[in-house]
């Protein structure tokens, strides 16, 4: 999703819950061109959520999408 939007014209902000896949995700956008930008985050805890939420309040305003998708992997054990 990010990319696409991206593409389209969207900055988009992106998290991960280490900072490694945040740096690695972002230069992987910017690299097509997209302004791109993250922030660690572990959406399974609140207080995370709401540190993101406020990064990007603070940084743009608002948010115009919000494409959730974590936890959309698959596990086969």
């Amino acid at each position: 999703a990010a990319l696409r939007f991206g593409r389209e014209g969207a900055t988009v902000v992106i998290s991960s819950r280490t900072q490694k896949k945040v740096k690695k995700a972002v230069k992987k956008l910017r690299k097509e061109g997209i302004d791109a930008h993250g922030k660690v985050c572990h959406v399974g805890l609140k207080k995370d959520r709401s540190e993101f939420l406020k990064f990007i309040k603070d940084k743009w305003g608002k948010i115009d999408i919000l494409s959730y998708n974590a936890g959309c992997g698959f596990y086969v054990g």
